[in-house]
């Protein structure tokens, strides 16, 4: 990729979302554990059940009413970072359902913790899991749409005057996050933050986001080449 100034800056704005994004999520749901929880392996545990069905839509043997959801909020492959499935445990709450999910066998990882999840489960399981204010949840729900234009914007260049717009909209959601936290850690994300938008990128950071840029785009091709197949199918048949 190559790294005129445009493309620069789109390298500085997935650096911001993805990088101190995630951290700003991270920091605020270790902020939720000092609420009734010893360590995050125990939030997860308490939320087993709600976890379950952010991914799967159908009744459970624990559930006491059918759930409402119609899609899934994550995928599995995200709910097994956090909980492990032992497919093999016979089931204790049977009933005469049988279309009902056996979730018996679902227990949380062990030593598992925040750091272990990306900034998608991180604001899924804040938005869904952790109750938060009216307020946080528009600021949670505003970086994630952030991040998912961002995204969409990875072909094409960012000019300076879109860059510094974007990069103030982005920080300024960070920052009204992180207003909760204690004042050094506020500082701290606050001076790191100006510091991205004027000085130069590490190269570790660059690599990162060429790296996610990369991934993205893969992806991109993958489902436009998975839905092509899908309409193929159906135009042959």
């Amino acid at each position: 990729m190559s790294t005129t100034t445009e493309h620069y800056n789109l390298l500085k704005l997935v650096i911001l979302v993805m990088e101190y994004g995630t951290k700003v999520l991270k920091e605020k749901v270790k902020s939720e554990l000092s609420k009734g929880y010893k360590t995050f392996q125990d939030l997860v545990k308490a939320s087993r059940h709600d976890l379950i069905h952010l991914h799967e839509l159908k009744r459970c043997c624990a559930c006491t009413s059918y759930p409402t959801a119609r899609h899934s909020a994550i995928s599995y492959k995200q709910l097994a970072l956090l909980l492990d499935n032992d497919r093999g445990q016979a089931c204790t709450r049977p009933n005469n359902d049988r279309d009902q999910l056996c979730t018996c066998g679902f227990k949380e990882k062990m030593n598992i913790s925040e750091n272990d999840m990306d900034i998608t489960l991180l604001s899924c399981f804040l938005l869904n899991i952790i109750k938060q204010d009216d307020t946080v949840r528009k600021l949670i729900k505003n970086l994630r749409d952030k991040r998912n234009n961002l995204f969409h914007l990875i072909s094409a260049k960012v000019p300076m005057e879109e860059f510094e717009t974007k990069f103030q909209d982005i920080a300024h959601i960070i920052n009204e996050i992180a207003k909760g936290f204690d004042t050094e850690l506020f500082v701290t994300f606050r001076s790191q933050m100006i510091d991205l938008e004027s000085s130069a990128c590490s190269p570790q950071q660059l690599h990162c986001a060429m790296e996610l840029v990369r991934r993205f785009k893969m992806s991109k091709i993958n489902n436009a080449f998975i839905s092509n197949e899908a309409v193929t199918r159906t135009v042959i048949h």
